[in-house]
């Protein structure tokens, strides 16, 4: 036996919202997406054309003063337990003062100066870390700023201030 007309329009009418809804939720999951994309790609367009040529220049400088440093970029990715790992790029300083071998490349006890994307801020943090084995230190993030606020300038003055940090006063005060 077919439906009560008025239950099947009933129906009718629940699922039609019911299909709106999920039409809606559809689009918002994309837009944010996109949103993501577009900002990933504008994170990895400033860390190659702006954020790592300046971070370069300030290599050259640390060098020709007899310290070493290396640059580290990494995509956006996923952990082992899915949790989601930054897009970034570092720049990890070796003063020439310390034998390299007492570095063990973790962000513990190596200085360094980073930028990452922040995919659910929509923001760039800033960091730095003066921390080296046996000599103590502090580091960690030290701003978090609008992707637009990224250019040459805020980069320098960035970089600068974490290398201050490093090399400052305070330094091997410990």
């Amino acid at each position: 036996m077919p439906l009560d007309s008025e239950i099947k329009k009933k129906l009718s009418a629940v699922l039609d919202e019911y299909d709106k809804a999920v039409a809606n939720r559809q689009k918002a999951v994309e837009k944010s997406k996109s949103e993501h994309e577009k900002f990933l790609e504008e994170f990895k367009r400033l860390r190659t054309e702006v954020i790592r040529p300046v971070m370069e220049e300030f290599g050259v400088e640390l060098r020709q003063r007899g310290h070493e440093y290396e640059i580290e970029e990494r995509d956006e990715t996923h952990d082992y337990e899915g949790r989601t790992l930054s897009a970034h790029i570092t720049m990890t300083v070796y003063p020439k003062d310390i034998v390299r071998n007492e570095f063990t490349k973790r962000f513990s006890d190596t200085p360094y100066v980073w930028f990452h994307a922040s995919t659910y801020e929509k923001k760039i943090h800033v960091g730095s870390s003066n921390i080296m084995t046996g000599r103590g230190g502090s580091g960690g993030p030290t701003g978090e700023y609008e992707i637009t606020q990224v250019n040459h300038n805020f980069v320098e003055q960035q970089v600068a201030r974490g290398l201050e940090r490093i090399f400052g006063p305070s330094w091997g005060s410990n």
